[in-house]
């Protein structure tokens, strides 16, 4: 936190009983503080303190943590060894806790399972249930049942209405996200990736960790896939940060990593790219990798498979997931029978279309079996190192 003429910024007032008053000022003091004032000199009532960035006040006075609770100081060490041992409780009952600006990632341990969000291509006014409003406005579909035990959150997010989305620049401590457009168009902005452009459907972005970035327009009926880990984290407004970017930050941000991620933008496009899988396991499809897996160093990937019109029964794709840590499949377009055998499990069967999600965890043999032409999916995998 900034400092003007050497005082802090934030002032704050706690209480205590004369039981605990001398004991508190003592506790701050070993912690860092330093007395600035007592008053009365004779019999103190109050004193106020100085350190980490917060002019404190501790006073006899236990009526606004009685009425309140217990005051939580979120602080900034700059002693390190300080910031190991929070969490603290003062004797009054003061909470101090590492302030969420710099308490790093949280990354759950891998617990992979699979789980299926299957018919879920309808409106909210049809399963209003299914959606929750989120940040600026936008309505949120869970793809991941359970989280994987919050290490991976998907979300099938929609803007019903189009125009200026209600949104300021701000950036995410994850460890990986994606953004890929399925309907409609957005216009977005990106820290040192120069003037806004637009995401239309098959357009994806990765999101380095911490990116400047915000969301300017949409159209109606908005709908795009966003994946992210850890499942919860921290998004952060930047009121410092104005976007787009300067001529010079975009000339610094060529080929600069974040956390050892470069910002990718991959532009759809109807034929380039396309490859045939050679494999007799994987006859008569195509896939497309959208370059995530080089912009990230490998942690992960995004590809599209798809199979061409007229191909009939022989559209079959089986294969073993055998390393990684998820593998998730969104239906984009058409319907697909699946079976999924996990070892020592019964197989489990299901039909997809349009929209539906399923996550196949390591150790599977997923099938997957053309049910209606023009069938195209689009799968992200993610490696199994921990880590930010």
């Amino acid at each position: 936190m900034a400092e003007r003429n050497n005082m802090p910024v934030t002032s704050v007032k706690v209480g205590a009983s004369l039981e605990t008053f001398q004991e508190t000022v003592l506790f701050f003091e070993k912690l860092g503080w330093r007395t600035k004032s007592v008053f009365p000199a004779d019999n103190p009532r109050e004193t106020g303190l100085l350190g980490h960035d917060i002019h404190l006040f501790v006073t006899i006075d236990t009526s606004t943590e009685k009425q309140n609770g217990p005051v939580v100081l979120f602080i900034s060490p700059r002693n390190k060894e300080l910031a190991k041992q929070l969490p603290l409780t003062a004797p009054n009952g003061t909470q101090l806790v590492l302030s969420r600006d710099d308490t790093g990632l949280d990354l759950p341990p891998s617990a992979p399972t699979f789980t299926t969000q299957i018919a879920a291509n309808v409106a909210k006014s049809e399963h209003p249930e299914s959606w929750v409003e989120g940040r600026a406005g936008m309505l949120y579909r869970d793809l991941i049942p359970g989280r994987q035990g919050g290490r991976y959150v998907a979300s099938h997010i929609m803007i019903p209405n189009g125009g200026p989305v209600p949104d300021y620049v701000h950036y995410h401590n994850i460890r990986f996200q994606i953004i890929y457009c399925v309907s409609g168009w957005v216009k977005v902005v990106y820290e040192g990736q120069g003037d806004p452009f637009i995401m239309h459907p098959g357009d994806l972005v990765l999101q380095p960790p911490m990116i400047r970035h915000r969301v300017l327009e949409s159209s109606d009926n908005l709908g795009v896939l966003e994946m992210s880990s850890p499942a919860e984290h921290m998004t952060q407004a930047d009121f410092e940060m104005g976007l787009p970017s300067s001529p010079d930050v975009v000339a610094s941000r060529k080929d600069f990593l974040w956390s050892g991620q470069r910002f990718h933008r991959h532009v759809a496009s109807a034929t380039d790219g396309w490859e045939t899988i050679a494999s007799e396991f994987a006859r008569s499809w195509e896939k497309k990798e959208l370059g995530i897996h080089t912009a990230t160093n490998g942690l992960a990937s995004v590809t599209l498979f798809r199979i061409a019109d007229g191909v009939g029964s022989y559209g079959q794709r089986s294969e073993p997931f055998t390393k990684g840590d998820l593998k998730l499949q969104f239906i984009l377009k058409g319907s697909a029978h699946v079976e999924v055998k996990q070892p020592n499990e019964q197989p489990k069967r299901f039909e997809v279309v349009a929209s539906d999600t399923w996550v196949v965890p390591p150790l599977s043999v997923e099938t997957i079996t053309l049910k209606e032409e023009g069938l195209t999916l689009l799968e992200i995998w993610v490696d199994d190192r921990d880590g930010s």
